[in-house]
């Protein structure tokens, strides 16, 4: 993305620095309002998350309407799927925290789809399933159902 590796992106992303990607934001609006985007992306999902594994005591009506409410913030914008992997990880780290989240969409990348190919429609859907079969070996049904619901309603571009 306008010449920095999307390692460094996603690591920035992460909350390392990187000076390489603070200077490119100072001089570029596109990249400073999508930075944004996702960051406030990355909060509503924390929320949500921290909110649905609050609400153990919750009705399933609740619930639903809970995931709905934070599907739709996310409705109406395409995603790369980079983006779309990083918001799924937001998801997942009230969960199981951020080194496991990070580790496990890692994992399930590599498992679903090689390095090299971009994501086409049915990988990504590929990708989705198996991270939701993952997470709910690790935490669960309901977060594996999360994750699933969430990532197929993503709009991921070249997906």
């Amino acid at each position: 993305m306008h010449g920095i590796d999307e390692g460094k992106w996603l690591a920035f992303l992460d909350g390392e620095g990187c000076e390489e990607v603070e200077r490119h934001l100072r001089t570029c609006e596109e990249c400073s309002e999508t930075l944004q985007q996702l960051r406030a992306c990355q909060a509503a999902l924390r929320l949500e998350a921290s909110r649905l594994r609050d609400a153990a005591g919750t009705s399933e009506a609740r619930i639903e309407q809970m995931l709905d409410a934070c599907l739709d913030e996310l409705a109406g914008r395409a995603w790369t799927p980079q983006q779309a992997t990083l918001l799924l990880r937001s998801l997942l780290e009230p969960f199981c925290g951020a080194g496991a989240a990070q580790t496990l969409t890692e994992l399930t990348m590599r498992r679903s789809t090689s390095t090299n190919q971009a994501f086409d429609s049915a990988g990504w859907r590929a990708f989705v399933g198996n991270l939701s079969q993952d997470v709910e070996s690790i935490c669960g049904s309901a977060a594996g159902r999360l994750v699933g619901r969430a990532g197929l309603s993503l709009a991921v571009e070249n997906a």
